[in-house]
């Protein structure tokens, strides 16, 4: 018989998302799932550059930390994790997963890599339109003169769904929609049809609640003095009781920081959506546009009302490429009128410098910004009204090689030198890029599949 309820916890929300909030979920949460989303395009094209390096890495760099810390609390309360950290390698993930149980000591679990969402075969037969330039992907690889790097599909819940199914304690995809994370233990709890677009539309809305973690507690909500946090240091993550029907609460761990309102809800609801009445996953086409929210306790929100239809034929891929590398260094000018000063130097010495490069082909697109004057609005922001006493200048530019990209650092740090007094704390780097793009291609291109390895 299905449950009539299920408690879902959030277990972080980016990359590098704080672990200490996780594991209090997982202590004090009566939960039976923690799923923690990890992945965005460019946390996936870092992933991408490190299994290029190495070919046993490309998962969640605190991979082996999160688990360390949270897996003893959810083996020993019974709760199932499922987490996007397999990234570029979900079935090294999940090697890597089941390495440190074992060193850990622990029962076995029994631990499930979701695969198939790497696509580069498939997509060169494709050969699909390029969102970001309107071109076939072809045209953009004669273009670049480089191979294709990756390409990654966005999975759907069914996958994570089997693996549950099978047994699974632990589920590591790598690309998938964010919201499937959450919404497949309510697929298989619940014994959802993957047609039921309303029941799919409505666990939609909390798997979009629940992704961004803070976010719905309180993170990135505060704008004082109109909009107070309480406790803002220590915020806690959300948490999501939802019922068969698709609906439910969203509320979080007692004591924790942050705050649960439906005014937090809604900025959740409405953040990275495009169209509310059209949220598009692989599972289903969301309608967040008669979402209603009702306080009900302190820090407890039901929601109610998300919608659904059926789901698109195409499925979102990221791509990516090697393109080229990006030189970027920075001087502070301190003293009085540095501002002026600073002023004076990207125009006797910087631009000069960077217009000599580009005459030899050397660098492309360019930018130079004042930090704490106009790295944020560019040529849209006001000349500051008084004298500064301190700035930094910020020069990236992409170039060709390697060495190019080096170049600037030398070539700002001899700019602090030979220029006027009052420059320090001088850095550079050197950056590879790995161009980012998506397109569509069809969802019977894609092949998921789930692998339980063994050690």
């Amino acid at each position: 018989m299905p449950k009539k309820s299920i408690r879902i916890g959030c277990g972080g929300a980016w990359e590098y998302d704080l672990i200490p909030p996780a594991v209090e979920m997982a202590e004090k949460g009566d939960l039976q799932y923690l799923c923690a989303e990890h992945l965005a395009e460019r946390t996936l094209g870092l992933a991408q550059q490190r299994k290029a390096e190495d070919p046993s890495k490309g998962y969640n760099p605190l991979l082996d930390k999160r688990i360390k810390a949270l897996w003893p609390v959810c083996s020993k309360n019974g709760i199932k994790f499922i987490s996007n950290m397999g990234a570029a390698n979900p079935l090294g993930a999940a090697a890597k997963t089941l390495e440190t149980i074992r060193d850990l000591g622990l029962k076995n679990a029994k631990v499930a890599a979701v695969a198939g969402d790497d696509v580069r075969d498939a997509i060169k037969d494709v050969n699909p339109r390029i969102w970001e330039t309107g071109k076939p992907l072809n045209d953009l690889s004669d273009r670049l003169g480089k191979d294709l790097v990756s390409a990654n599909a966005y999975l759907g819940a069914e996958p994570i769904v089997e693996a549950l199914a099978a047994g699974a304690d632990i589920v590591l995809t790598g690309r998938c929609a964010d919201p499937a994370i959450f919404i497949a233990p309510m697929i298989y709890e619940f014994g959802w049809d993957m047609n039921d677009w309303a029941r799919l539309g409505g666990g939609t809305v909390f798997g979009h609640l629940m992704e961004c973690s803070v976010q719905s507690t309180g993170g990135y909500f505060a704008d004082p003095p109109y909009k107070t946090v309480p406790n803002i240091k220590d915020i806690g993550f959300p948490l999501a009781e939802v019922e068969e029907n698709g609906q439910g609460i969203i509320t979080k761990v007692k004591g924790t920081g942050g705050m649960v309102t439906p005014a937090t809800c809604k900025e959740q609801l409405l953040y990275e959506v495009h169209d509310p009445g059209n949220y598009i996953t692989p599972d289903v086409i969301a309608d967040f546009s008669e979402v209603l929210f009702e306080q009900i306790q302190p820090d407890v929100v039901r929601v109610s009302d998300g919608k659904g239809k059926n789901r698109p034929e195409m499925l979102k891929a990221t791509i990516g490429f090697w393109e080229d590398w990006v030189g970027e260094a920075q001087v502070g000018y301190a003293c009085p009128d540095a501002y002026k000063r600073a002023q004076y130097v990207v125009k006797e010495m910087i631009q000069p410098m960077l217009s000599e490069m580009e005459s030899d082909g050397h660098i492309g697109e360019t930018r130079i910004d004042y930090i704490g004057v106009n790295s944020h609005f560019g040529p849209a922001a006001p000349e500051p009204e008084a004298s500064m006493n301190e700035v930094r200048i910020r020069v990236a530019a992409r170039c060709k090689t390697r060495e190019a990209a080096e170049q600037i650092g030398i070539e700002m740090m001899n700019i602090g030198i030979f220029g006027p007094i009052g420059w320090g704390l001088a850095t550079s780097n050197v950056i590879p890029t790995l161009g980012v793009y998506s397109a569509l291609i069809p969802r019977e291109l894609v092949k998921p599949h789930v692998i339980f390895p063994e050690l």
